[in-house]
C-alpha cells in the first residue's frame, strides 16, 4: 500500500454522514469497496495515464506511506487538480501547508536500502476531507498552487535543463 490507500479508504470510512463526500479511488489491482455510496473502486490498468485524470476532481489524495518522486503528484497539478500528501519529504517541500496531513514513522521495509514507511494520520485525513468539503476556496487555492507547481516542471520550463544535463554526459 505504497500510496496510502487503505488509510484513505479508512478515513473515508470514518466521514461523518452529515458530509456529502464521494471519492474514486483508482487502483491497478482489486480492491473492493468498504461503502459503494461513499467510495468508488475503479479496478485495472488505463491505456494511458492523462485517463485518471478525464473527469473533473477536486483534489486527489495521496496519504503515500514511502517514495520520492511522485508522478502522480506532477499529473494531478498539471490538471490543476492538487494533492494531499502526508507532511514528509520531498512533498513538504513542494506543497503548501494546506495540503499537508501529519505522518509518522510505522516501521521500516528492505529494498535494496532500507526504507522508513509512515503511516499518515487517519484523524487528520477525515479532518481535511471535512475541512476541504466545507471549504471551497481552500479548495480554489491549493488548485491554483497546483497549477502553479506543474508550470514550474513543465517540459517548457525544464527542457532547457534536460539538454544541458543530457548534453554534459556525452
Amino acid at each position: 500500500d505504497r500510496n496510502g490507500t487503505l488509510l484513505f479508504i479508512e478515513a473515508m470510512r470514518r466521514v461523518p454522514r452529515r458530509y456529502e463526500v464521494r471519492a474514486v479511488v483508482r487502483t491497478h489491482g482489486t480492491l473492493p469497496s468498504p461503502d459503494p455510496l461513499r467510495v468508488e473502486i475503479v479496478n485495472g490498468v488505463r491505456p494511458f495515464y492523462y485517463e485518471n485524470y478525464e473527469r473533473r476532481f477536486d483534489v486527489q489524495f495521496l496519504p503515500r506511506r514511502y517514495g520520492g518522486l511522485c508522478l502522480p503528484l506532477n499529473e494531478a497539478s498539471s490538471c490543476g487538480i492538487p494533492s494531499i500528501m502526508p507532511d514528509l519529504a520531498p512533498q513538504n517541500a513542494l506543497l503548501p501547508p494546506g495540503a499537508l496531513v501529519p505522518a509518522s514513522k510505522a516501521g521500516e521495509l528492505q529494498l535494496r536500502a532500507r526504507l522508513d514507511v509512515f503511516d499518515a494520520s487517519i484523524p487528520a485525513i477525515v479532518e481535511k476531507i471535512v475541512e476541504l468539503h466545507t471549504n471551497p476556496d481552500l479548495v480554489a487555492a491549493l488548485s491554483a498552487r497546483a497549477d502553479e507547481y506543474a508550470e514550474s516542471i513543465s517540459w517548457t520550463r525544464m527542457k532547457p535543463r534536460y539538454e544541458a544535463a543530457l548534453g554534459a554526459l556525452l
